[in-house]
């Protein structure tokens, strides 16, 4: 049984800065065992959170920019 719902965990996806696309994200999770991602991913603004948590994500300076090595 799967411990975090995929809501939840599309988000940890999104925000991880791994991904550019919510159909990248979709794939993500159905590789971790969770079905029908994309039932639970098909509202648009659901997307939009998502897509905008994958650009906020990939916008944030790096560790490394962060400490300025």
């Amino acid at each position: 049984m799967l411990e975090i719902g995929i809501i939840e965990r599309a988000f940890q996806l999104a925000r991880s800065g791994r991904f550019k696309k919510v159909e990248e994200i979709q794939r993500a999770l159905k590789r971790e065992g969770y079905g029908r991602a994309e039932g639970h991913l098909a509202g648009r603004l659901i997307r939009t959170q998502l897509r905008q948590a994958c650009n906020e994500a990939a916008a944030a300076p790096t560790f490394a920019e962060f400490v300025g090595h």
